[in-house]
């Protein structure tokens, strides 16, 4: 028959399983940060990329900012000059707001500044792949009246979110999910171009945040195992305790 210390041994190993298959299922969680993880050291950084693409509305392939402006500290970020034209993604992390041209932006807040030909924005792609959760806004920087800024999120080149901001300071809010594969890329846009969507291409300042492993619920079989485990223990220890009653 086996002994207490023998079931305990059967019962840690149960537990260890359990906690795995919650691990393999996602119960754990890891979250990108588009202005946390913001970067000039190199394009891509990481799971980001600062993109743009010659086109209205954007299509792929996108291509990566090549330039680098501004340093850490104040404003700082990836463009793109090109036929008279200018596109970037500026990141303030001076600790204050800024104001440059008819742009105000805020501290810890990415710019998306198109150009006529072209459109500018920030890419992840997925590192494994999963369900993603997918929150932030877009918020119009551009103080400029008809400067309106159109905006759109695409998951593997499928269009899932878009919008125009009309005015200096319309805040639009997405909360998106999204299953990935391994190397699939989201894509979030402001749209270049006059007289395209709109009237002239603003500026919008973006802040997204990307959480992969999202599920809080457990699988069926962690449930199982936990289950298993517990009841096991339950029952070791009432053996342990009618034990110990007959012996006293």
């Amino acid at each position: 028959m086996a002994s207490v210390q023998q079931h305990h041994r059967w019962l840690q190993g149960l537990i260890i399983a359990a906690g795995v298959t919650a691990l393999a299922s996602g119960a754990w969680a890891t979250t990108y940060s588009a202005v946390n993880d913001f970067s000039i050291a190199s394009n891509p950084n990481g799971v980001w990329s600062y993109i743009y693409t010659p086109f209205t509305p954007p299509t792929s392939p996108s291509v990566l900012l090549p330039t680098t402006v501004g340093s850490p500290g104040s404003l700082e970020g990836w463009e793109i000059v090109t036929g008279g034209e200018t596109g970037n993604v500026i990141m303030n992390d001076s600790g204050t707001t800024q104001t440059y041209s008819t742009i105000v932006q805020p501290t810890n807040e990415l710019n998306l500044g198109p150009g006529a030909e072209f459109s500018v924005g920030v890419a992840f792609t997925a590192p494994v792949a999963g369900l993603y959760s997918i929150t932030g806004d877009f918020v119009e920087l551009d103080t400029f009246a008809t400067d309106h800024a159109d905006v759109a999120i695409k998951v593997g080149g499928t269009g899932v979110y878009s919008d125009t901001l009309t005015s200096y300071g319309q805040d639009d809010p997405f909360d998106l999910l999204e299953t990935l594969t391994l190397g699939e890329s989201v894509h979030f846009f402001d749209v270049g171009g006059c007289g395209g969507i709109t009237l002239c291409n603003g500026d919008a300042g973006l802040d997204v945040t990307i959480t992969n492993g999202i599920s809080s619920v457990p699988e069926p079989p962690t449930l199982a195992l936990f289950g298993a485990a517990l009841l096991g223990l339950g029952f070791i220890y009432r053996r342990r305790n009618v034990k110990i009653a007959s012996i006293q």
